[in-house]
């Protein structure tokens, strides 16, 4: 695998429109050997409905949760698949985790943004997403209303 410059995610509802400002959670799954590995918090949609994320902030996150969790993270970052899927957890499940206490070790910054996304109202969405190339991503994934 190889990280790219930046990825750019742009949301937008089954018709095609935009998400109207609506912020939405926005999530990078890396995968080691067709299975998930490693979950990057993209964050928030602005208000044209793009996420982002830097291959920089991908890298700390990644360290972080080795730091946190050494026996779980044993398999460095460049050794992850080439495709990833960038996910929006939706519906009962978005509300049943967010309704969930988060644990100590999740910061502050990422439980506020957690409790304003506005998932709870569409479907979860998975969008597979190739990371061969430093070239920036701009991908778009699609929900539908729950």
């Amino acid at each position: 695998m190889i990280l790219p410059a930046a990825i750019e995610v742009k949301v937008l509802t089954d018709d095609g429109s935009d998400i109207d400002g609506q912020e939405i959670l926005v999530h990078l799954d890396l995968l080691w050997h067709g299975e998930y590995y490693c979950g990057v918090h993209m964050g928030l949609t602005d208000q044209a409905g793009t996420a982002r994320i830097s291959a920089g902030e991908i890298e700390r996150q990644f360290d972080e949760n080795r730091r946190l969790f050494p026996m779980d993270f044993k398999v460095p970052l460049d050794e992850c698949d080439e495709v990833a899927r960038i996910g929006i957890m939706g519906s009962r499940a978005f509300l049943k985790h967010r309704g969930d206490p988060f644990p100590a070790w999740v910061p502050a910054a990422i439980t506020k943004e957690w409790n304003r996304a506005r998932n709870g109202a569409y479907r979860p969405a998975q969008q597979p997403v190739t990371l061969a190339d430093t070239k920036p991503i701009q991908a778009i994934i699609t929900i539908e209303r729950a």
